[in-house]
């Protein structure tokens, strides 16, 4: 059935949406990198098309002791101080403001991004007609719990380390997410709506909240990712691109142990981390950056990986159409938009067959899932497409012509308004 758009359903709507960061149009003015919240960039950009809507995007911030209101390109921005953003601590004065928010805005839907912060819990409990509220699905922070450490010695786990002024170590680490994970379920179970897109996070939240109404809606990436092509002539032999690799979850220390095998047989092969590098770079190493440390020692890996920090949107499709191969060796993930931007530019992916990855796409056709605990199959697969140029191109062809589907913006625009309506229409 096609979806309409607002205009066609003769209906003005007025949205509001929590997100955890500021998204780029804002992002320097908090502090943050421009990279920040990119995976709801193309989303954002296509509710603007919509003449019947107005948007509103409130997030937190703790760079700015006020509370601060833009409005840039069309869209209505409001950062509300707090103090501790990333904290399992529920925060009653954050309830009030986000009351007053509601208020004041008086949003006809209420559409939340993400379940890994408390300010998820908080907006649910500030908002009295909660029918209005659609929660989408991200990371499941109460899962990646379980997952946090999958493939790390309880020796490493339990390391301490001195960070940040106090002692800290991966099982701490993993205890502070599964805290966090407990307002994730508390916030699931009390809301009627959810969005999600992939078969494991269907799975989770059924899991959690039986009776909630179960809505799918597929991500729109950035612009850049719609508009070039991978070919393998022009790509950089023998390289690996990676998009994060920060924290365990991410899966990089199975990375270093396939990159140990791959180089037996390819001495050249380089691999690139993108994203934050503040974990492994400097004096205040975190946990995770000092045990990626040793296993690149152990190994003898410090030639063939770099660590390069965030990345802008042009920088991200550069690296991508350069790199033989992209990597997510995730331990847990719904629906990585590494591996959608990947696929949207053509470049080849191996993938953890780890949480919603199997949604996104084939084994052997558009892409290779492999077992995420098995290094020695990440690097079997990365020296397939290394061997071959012709399956090279053909993954690429077949993962291009996958995402168009799956990342379509103007269809998934559509989809979105339409599950906005039917809330509404419940009411």
């Amino acid at each position: 059935m096609q979806q309409k758009t607002c205009a066609e359903m003769g209906d003005f709507m007025r949205i509001l949406w929590l997100c955890n960061t500021p998204l780029p149009a804002v992002a320097r003015r908090f502090g943050s990198s421009g990279s920040t919240a990119s995976w709801l960039v193309g989303i954002s950009g296509e509710l603007k098309k919509e003449k019947e809507c107005e948007l509103c995007i409130v997030f937190p911030q703790s760079s700015s002791p006020n509370d601060v209101k833009i409005h840039e390109q069309g869209i209505y921005y409001v950062g509300l101080h707090k103090k501790d953003i990333d904290t399992a601590e529920y925060s009653s004065a954050f309830e009030e403001k986000l009351q007053c928010c509601v208020r004041e805005w008086k949003p006809d839907i209420i559409h939340i991004f993400g379940t890994e912060y408390t300010h998820t819990l908080e907006m649910i409990h500030a908002v009295r007609q909660r029918a209005r509220i659609a929660v989408s699905i991200q990371g499941l922070i109460s899962v990646c719990a379980l997952h946090y450490n999958d493939g790390i010695a309880e020796i490493d786990r339990l390391r301490p380390v001195w960070h940040k002024n106090a002692f800290a170590s991966l099982s701490l680490e993993q205890r502070e997410f599964a805290r966090r994970g407990k307002n994730e379920v508390q916030a699931i179970r009390q809301v009627k709506h959810v969005i999600g897109r992939t078969d494991f996070d269907y799975a989770c939240v059924k899991r959690i909240n039986p009776e909630c109404i179960y809505h799918k809606c597929n991500e729109t990436m950035r612009d850049a990712f719609y508009h070039e092509k991978w070919d393998v002539g022009t790509a950089k032999r023998h390289s690996v691109f990676i998009s994060q690799g920060s924290y365990p979850v991410k899966g990089l220390h199975y990375m270093v142990k396939a990159l140990a095998l791959i180089r037996k047989n390819y001495p050249d092969c380089m691999v690139t981390v993108a994203g934050s590098d503040d974990f492994i770079k400097g004096k205040d190493k975190t946990p995770y950056g000092r045990y990626i440390e040793r296993l690149i020692g152990r190994y003898h890996l410090q030639d063939n990986i770099r660590f390069l920090g965030y990345h802008s949107e042009k920088n991200m499709v550069s690296r991508l159409l350069e790199s033989h191969v992209h990597v997510s060796c995730s331990n847990i993930e719904n629906s990585p938009n590494c591996v959608g931007e990947a696929m949207l530019v053509g470049t080849p992916t191996v993938a953890a067959m780890a949480g919603g990855m199997a949604s996104l796409l084939e084994h052997g056709t558009e892409g290779f899932l492999y077992q995420h605990n098995a290094p020695y199959m990440l690097a079997y697969y990365i020296q397939k497409i290394f061997e071959s140029d012709g399956l090279a191109m053909e993954i690429s062809e077949a993962g291009r012509k996958k995402a168009g589907i799956l990342y379509n913006a103007e269809n998934n625009r559509k989809v979105l308004l339409g599950i906005y309506q039917d809330i509404l229409n419940e009411l």
